[in-house]
């Protein structure tokens, strides 16, 4: 993620002093934004994969979008990547 930000954030060698400040303190609230996110996205779904884990079989799946959430099972797979275009 580090190595993300620093691309991210790599025009520092033509800015004054101030636009430096500026755009350290800028991707220092980035930075912890992002670790904030995360750590609120890996605390809503944990009880969801616990529940998962405990009540259904492996085969078991649950889409959760903003006014629905679906459990899914499979019943039958084919995996290939045969037909993936780079």
């Amino acid at each position: 993620m580090k190595n993300l930000l620093q691309e991210f954030f790599n025009s520092k060698s033509d800015s004054c002093p101030l636009e430096c400040l500026a755009q350290e303190k800028m991707e220092k609230d980035f930075q912890e934004w992002f670790e904030k996110k995360d750590t609120t996205f890996k605390e809503a779904v944990e009880p969801l994969m616990l529940y998962l884990g405990k009540e259904h079989h492996p085969h078991v799946t649950c889409i959760v979008r903003n006014n629905i959430a679906e459990l899914v099972e499979g019943f039958e797979n084919h995996l290939t990547d045969e037909f993936l275009v780079d």
